[in-house]
């Protein structure tokens, strides 16, 4: 692995949360490093997110897919310590970096992180 990728990851707090449609919490995936958070069923919701907050520890950067337009919405609204940490989200750096030539695309990640 890239030693640039390794430090950014042993930074981050790579997050999934699912939401229904009536704005109910169903389910919360994090990973830090080797380490899971999982919470899904039926769960209180103010103490997952509080462990969610102890479990992200350190973490400089919050890492997910559609981050910006959905999780971090969601967590500046309940779990305001986990909203200030730093966003990296794969589909949008995805859409920037996509046409950008594979030997070029950690190039292309480490600049987009820096832009976020």
């Amino acid at each position: 692995m890239d030693p640039r990728l390794a430090a950014l990851l042993s930074q981050t707090l790579l997050l999934d949360l699912e939401v229904g449609a009536d704005g109910a919490l169903h389910k919360i995936g994090a990973l830090r490093g080797e380490v899971a958070f999982l919470r899904q069923g039926r769960f209180d919701e103010r103490a997952a997110l509080a462990e969610l907050e102890r479990f992200a520890g350190d973490a400089s950067f919050i890492l997910g897919h559609n981050l910006l337009g959905h999780d971090l919405p969601v967590l500046r609204a309940r779990a305001s310590g986990l909203g200030l940490l730093a966003a990296l989200d794969r589909l949008w750096a995805g859409q920037v970096c996509r046409t950008v030539a594979r030997a070029e695309a950690m190039r292309c990640l480490s600049e987009t992180v820096v832009l976020i």
